[in-house]
């Protein structure tokens, strides 16, 4: 697990990637954190973020850099039950 612009996310796990269908990929595994604009857009525990911009996230570090890329950041992803979506973040 690692905290990141306040939020606590992981790398999914072998088991999860198969069962998603996904190649990579990070999990928010808590609530986000009051006090950081960037994650008041109602990103839940169980968000499987896979996407910033449309670049893959292939991991934590590989996450950290796109989020560096500037404000105005598209996250897309999935949750477990299948539903998927995409965040504004600013």
């Amino acid at each position: 697990m690692e905290t990141i612009s306040r939020a606590n996310l992981r790398e999914l796990q072998p088991d999860e990637k198969r069962r998603y269908g996904l190649s990579a990929g990070v999990k928010v595994i808590g609530p986000q954190l009051a006090g950081d604009l960037r994650w008041n857009q109602n990103i839940c525990s169980g968000f499987i973020i896979s996407t910033v911009n449309g670049k893959a996230v292939t991991g934590l570090s590989n996450f950290k850099r796109l989020l560096k890329t500037g404000q105005g950041l598209f996250v897309g992803g999935m949750y477990p039950d299948g539903t998927h979506d995409t965040y504004y973040i600013d």
